[in-house]
């Protein structure tokens, strides 16, 4: 049984894997399994992996399931102690998993660890260092995104969470708090986790010698008008499910301005934007009885206080 399972989501992806796979092949940390869930991919993606690495676990999925989807595949067919996730427009240093498997082996007491994702064409220049949380805000973001990388960045730290683009978690932390939830399809599903993790007491841990290069956002860049529904949309689940009351109440004027004036900027953007507007809403509403249940599920789940909890989020 390998003690690591690299899961791999990937949608019309065979040019990234050409450089992630390989990557992997030449990490000093041997005891791994890997897993591409591919989300109904037409540029032969497919017909690639089963060729060219046809030790690797394949889950073909007929359609685009979304990113959250696909992950839950890849970890409920995982067999390993530990879950890696890899986002397929990335290259690894050699070093990566060994890194951080030796982190968690060494400390007990943090549950998932942060990778430390460079530019992939710019390789001095951060794109994540760990996950934060911004109050003011209220959202996740990629701390170090777009600064040149230094000496800030090289210290091991605790922080919010990690980017589900290159972190490893212990397999105990999904049978806890639940996998990724896949309303979300695609982004911001990490930040659901990662304050679910901290609402249980769990602790993330960034270790800049992980170092992965990252491509940003390749597979999506050409659907700026999904994305940032997707991204107005999941933003305001992530508060509704996960945020204290007293914290919504304390931050009442971030919470509107997320859920009303950030939306309504679309409009401003073109008139057509109408649609996703109406969209937006109206799932929202038609999801709001089980936004609702799961906020429950969170809030007794939760075993840290909201002072202890304010710390770890700022």
């Amino acid at each position: 049984m390998p003690e690591v399972s690299v899961v791999i989501p990937s949608f019309n992806g065979k040019e990234f894997l050409k450089v992630c796979l390989p990557s992997l092949g030449r990490q000093t940390y041997k005891d791994f399994e890997t897993i591409v869930i591919d989300n109904g991919s037409n540029d032969g993606t497919v017909e690639f992996l089963e060729s060219n690495y046809p030790r690797a676990r394949l889950v073909k999925n007929r359609e685009n399931l979304g990113f959250a989807a696909a992950v839950n595949q890849g970890i409920r067919v995982s067999r390993g102690e530990y879950i890696a996730l890899l986002n397929n427009d990335t290259e690894a240093d050699k070093n990566w998993l060994k890194e951080l498997v030796q982190t968690l082996k060494q400390r007990k007491d943090i549950s998932f660890c942060a990778s430390k994702m460079l530019n992939f064409y710019n390789r001095k220049i951060i794109d994540s260092a760990g996950d934060g949380w911004s109050m003011r805000f209220m959202q996740g973001y990629n701390v170090g995104k777009d600064v040149e990388d230094g000496p800030a960045y090289s210290k091991e730290k605790l922080v919010f969470g990690a980017c589900a683009g290159a972190a490893l978690y212990r397999k105990t932390l999904f049978k806890m708090i639940g996998l990724l939830d896949e309303r979300f399809f695609a982004y911001f599903e990490d930040v659901d986790l990662n304050f679910r993790a901290q609402l249980a007491g769990l602790r993330c841990l960034y270790i800049p010698t992980a170092v992965v290069y990252h491509m940003w956002s390749a597979t999506t860049q050409r659907r700026n008008a999904l994305k940032r529904f997707l991204t107005l949309r999941n933003r305001i689940i992530v508060v509704l499910k996960n945020m204290p009351l007293p914290l919504i109440v304390a931050n009442l004027k971030s919470f509107t301005r997320i859920a009303f004036l950030a939306p309504f900027r679309i409009l401003l953007e073109h008139p057509k934007n109408f649609y996703l507007l109406f969209l937006l809403y109206f799932q929202l509403l038609i999801w709001l009885p089980s936004i609702v249940r799961d906020r429950l599920k969170t809030q007794r789940m939760r075993k840290v206080s909201v002072k202890e909890l304010v710390k770890a989020l700022v």
